[in-house]
């Protein structure tokens, strides 16, 4: 008995139960790793420079008016992450890269130089930029953890929807008080209070994963999982 995901998240599959079932479950890791990660800083450059709204208002009037357009730098801002696999470890390159401070929380400390925190508490206060590539389906930022994000963060969700206490997320936004990114929503229903953020949201989809390259990966690999299984040497294996 085999469970293939074409996808990495498989928090939709009780995996205790399969184990118990004898069922195998296998996912397709790291095939979208360079696509989310460009994704994320496409995104929080679109925020921060407010190129969307240029964009817009050079088109809709044909003025040549800067001074609604303020940008800010990525470079020495604190970037927080949850969850440092694949993904979060390509996002920490990058964001190292534009000169931002990088920590991080993980289920595990990782052998590499960004600061670690053991406790996400302990390090959400620190956080200009917070952003989340965890599949495992926990509410990483309850309501309580975004009243202490500093005012004026930034909050990415490239991992699953429930990651995120979502009311209390358009709460903060409503206020002014926090930006977010969201590439992924609670049923997948973009909801319309979030529609009204213009300035200080960002919203996609779920196209962080949806590119060319990431998408033959992701057949490739699904494929090989199968045949590996039917030759009795399954990988990918998550239970």
């Amino acid at each position: 008995k085999y469970i293939g995901v074409y996808a990495t998240g498989y928090s939709w599959i009780d995996v205790k139960v399969a184990k118990e079932k004898q069922i195998t479950v296998t996912n397709v890791p790291a095939y979208a790793t360079e696509s989310v990660a460009e994704m994320v800083f496409c995104q929080l450059l679109t925020l921060v420079s407010k190129s969307r709204q240029a964009d817009n208002f050079i088109r809709e009037t044909g003025k040549f008016e800067r001074d609604k357009f303020q940008g800010e730098e990525l470079n020495g801002k604190t970037f927080g992450i949850i969850g440092l696999g694949h993904i979060g470890l390509r996002v920490a390159e990058i964001a190292n890269a534009f000169g931002m401070n990088v920590i991080y929380y993980s289920r595990t400390k990782k052998d590499v130089s960004y600061q670690f925190f053991e406790n996400l508490d302990d390090m959400i206060s620190k956080c200009d930029v917070i952003s989340i590539h965890s599949s495992s389906g926990d509410e990483f930022l309850t309501t309580e953890r975004l009243t202490k994000l500093p005012n004026n963060s930034i909050v990415i969700n490239f991992g699953v929807a429930g990651s995120v206490n979502e009311d209390s997320l358009i709460k903060e936004i409503q206020s002014g008080r926090l930006r977010a990114i969201i590439d992924h929503f609670a049923n997948h229903k973009i909801r319309k209070e979030l529609r009204e953020f213009n300035d200080n949201t960002v919203l996609s989809p779920e196209i962080g994963y949806y590119t060319k390259q990431s998408l033959v990966r992701l057949s490739q690999i699904t494929i090989d999982n199968i045949k590996k299984f039917l030759e009795g040497n399954p990988q990918n294996v998550v239970n």
